[in-house]
Order: structure tokens, then sequence, then C-alpha cells
């Protein structure tokens, strides 16, 4: 079955002085850094205190089990969740693109933070655009490939490298999945795409079978030290995970944003909801527009680098567009800089399955890979069921 960890609720901060009067806001949450953020809330102020409760994927069935006052968590963004949530006004600031179609005042499901997808290349490359799409990634890719006895020895970039990127095709082609009523996706619409990516292999990259002899020779290590020692010139990753590389790493690296060519689709998407049955609602309220100030992120991203190092809030740009184009290029100016997008480049993002981490992870991805690599013609939404019935005891 899916893992989970659930630790008690505990009170992260107690008061120091028992007679003070206080609400305690119950917060469900998936993000670690949810821990740091309760530590400094209970510290500056006397009148609420938070509570977690940890699990590593949130279902609408917590809810019930568990009666929190706030969820926040990934895998929210979907009409199950979104029904259990009551609507509060929207607070100023946030990208208006990040509402998706909801063009109301208020909302059930506040977007607190969300991850970008990157392509990471030798500082030395120039002319490259700062939004590459799969035309020019596949031009310059190709570029690179040099061959020795039928051989590759260098290979400038291929779809198959990473599962993210497979993904982040798949929906630059139109492909989406929903579960409103069970798990389904447009199919025409995905033969398509999978049908390009099988070109994009068997003209560019001259075929799986040398792909796959790459791939055993040299592919042991991260794509990341391959790129440095010179072996492959371009890899795909989030902007999460370009940030974790130590400095040594990535000290002759830069990156260009993937996307469409102008618009960029964020990745990995973080929420705030407050569940109707909640009897903590102007408290709870008061925090995610608290958690939603400027200066507050500006405190906490600070608060964070001294007690659990990593990048910005929850390791992901902020919704508060001042945040990103204004304070992260100082604080991270190592691995961000000048690299930064407008936010007419920023894309919407899409409504998703419940437990969707899960099922990208565990169902979508493993079939991607299968299909491709291994010519596998199982249909995905039968690899789906059969991956569900792991969880039928």
């Amino acid at each position: 079955m899916i893992k989970k960890l659930f630790l008690l609720p505990l009170l992260l901060l107690a008061l120091s002085c028992s007679q003070k009067e206080y609400s305690l806001l119950t917060v469900l949450t998936d993000q670690k850094d949810m821990v740091l953020i309760a530590e400094y809330y209970n510290k500056i102020q006397d009148h609420s205190r938070l509570n977690l409760v940890y699990d590593d994927y949130i279902s609408p069935e917590d809810i019930t089990l568990y009666s929190p006052d706030l969820v926040v968590g990934k895998d929210l963004n979907n009409r199950q969740f979104q029904e259990l949530f009551i609507e509060i006004e929207k607070p100023e600031g946030i990208y208006p693109v990040l509402w998706g179609e909801n063009d109301e005042d208020s909302a059930s499901l506040l977007p607190l933070a969300f991850d970008m997808p990157i392509i990471v290349y030798k500082a030395d490359k120039k002319n490259l655009p700062i939004i590459m799409d799969d035309q020019s990634l596949k031009a310059q890719g190709t570029n690179g490939n040099r061959l020795d006895e039928g051989d590759f020895i260098h290979m400038g970039f291929s779809p198959l490298w990473n599962p993210d990127f497979l993904y982040w095709y798949l929906r630059g082609k139109g492909v989406t999945f929903h579960s409103q009523e069970d798990f389904g996706y447009d199919q025409d619409k995905l033969s398509l795409a999978i049908q390009t990516i099988r070109e994009w292999v068997e003209t560019e990259n001259q075929g799986f079978d040398k792909e796959k002899a790459f791939t055993q020779k040299y592919r042991y290590i991260p794509d990341y030290q391959l790129l440095k020692q010179g072996v492959i010139d371009y890899s795909a990753m989030t902007f999460t995970q370009y940030s974790r590389l130590p400095g040594k790493e990535t000290g002759e690296m830069t990156f260009s944003w993937y996307g469409d060519g102008e618009h960029i689709n964020p990745v990995n998407c973080l929420y705030g909801g407050i569940p109707k049955e909640s009897n903590q609602n102007k408290r709870t309220v008061d925090f995610l527009y608290w958690i939603l100030s400027v200066e507050n992120q500006k405190e906490l991203i600070k608060y964070k680098g001294i007690v659990s190092p990593g990048f910005s809030l929850f390791d992901r740009f902020s919704t508060l567009e001042e945040i990103n184009r204004l304070h992260l290029p100082m604080v991270f100016s190592d691995k961000l800089g000048i690299r930064l997008f407008l936010e007419e480049q920023l894309g919407a993002p899409m409504e998703e399955p419940i437990n969707w981490s899960a099922v990208k992870k565990d169902a979508i991805y493993p079939w991607l890979e299968e299909t491709l690599w291994e010519n596998n013609t199982l249909p995905l939404s039968s690899f789906y069921k059969e991956w569900q019935l792991q969880f039928i005891d």
C-alpha cells in the first residue's frame, strides 16, 4: 500500500505562561517546512498555536479522520478536495494565472508555492532561449550527438532520460489526466504524443538500441555529473532539484526554463484549504493571510535559511510575484541569479487526479518507461487498474 507516515498531533511550542488563552489550530500537511513555519508562528504571537498532523499522502478521508482546521499540501487541486473547503476571499499579490479559470473574488484553494521545469547546461553555451521548447531542445541535442564505430560516445539530450520530462512533454502536447468519476485521459492525444517521442528517438538519436547502449555504458552516475564531465549537453530537472545540487557542481552551469517557447507550466503546486467542518475559520484565514504576506515570507525564508537550509519556502517558488521578482534573486543569487521568468510567461496549473503524486510516480512513469523502452503495448488504463489492485485488502 501507499506508505503513510502519521505523527501524533504535536504542539510545537507551548506557551511560557499557562494563564494565557489561545486558539489551537490543527494543520494536516504533507510538507516538512510546516514544522519550521509552525515553530516560528507559535513563537511570534500569542493568540493561536499550530498543531501539526503529518501524512505523506493526504486523502479526502483524512479530513474526516483528523478533523483539521487547515490542509496544506500537494495533490489538492481537484474537485474532490475543492468541495470539502470553504470559499475565502483571495488575497492580493498572487499571480492571477495561478487561480486557473476561477475569476471570482473568492476561492476554496489558495495557491502557496510551485516548482518550475528547467533544462540545465554548461554556462559557456551561447544564444540559447530563456524558454526552451521541445523543438529547440531537439535541435540543440542533435547537434551534440557524436558516434565512434557506430556507438554514441557523447549525446546532446534524450527525452527518455527523465520521466518528469516525459510528463512535461505530454502536457505540452495537450495530454491531461482526470478522475472525476474514474481515472481517465484523451487516448488519441496520448497515442500521438507517444508516437512523436518515438520519432524523436528514432530520427534524432538513431534509435532505441543506440540509446540503450549509451545508457548502459555511461548513465550509471547522475546526469548532472555527466553534464559536468561533458558526456551529455542537457539535463532536465525541476528548479528545486537544481537548487539542491552542491555549488561545486553548478558553478559552471546555467539553465533555461522548459515550456512552449512563450509559457512555462508550473509543476508540483502546493495549496492551502480550510475544511467546511472546522470551527476555527477566522483564525485559520488570518494565518493563511499571514503566510501570504510579502514581509512575513521574507522573514520565514530567512528563518528557514538558519534552521533548515533549502530553496525558498517549501523548496518552491512563492505564489507572490514580488517575492520571486525582487527577493529570491538576491537571497539565492548563486542558483537563480537573473534567470527569472516574467509574470506573463507563467502558465496555468492543471486540475489533477486524486492522489496525483503517487499516481504519477507509481503508475504513469513506469508505464511510460515500459512503453517506450520495452515497446510495451498494455494500455495505460489497464496498467493503472493493475497498480490499484495492490491496495485492495
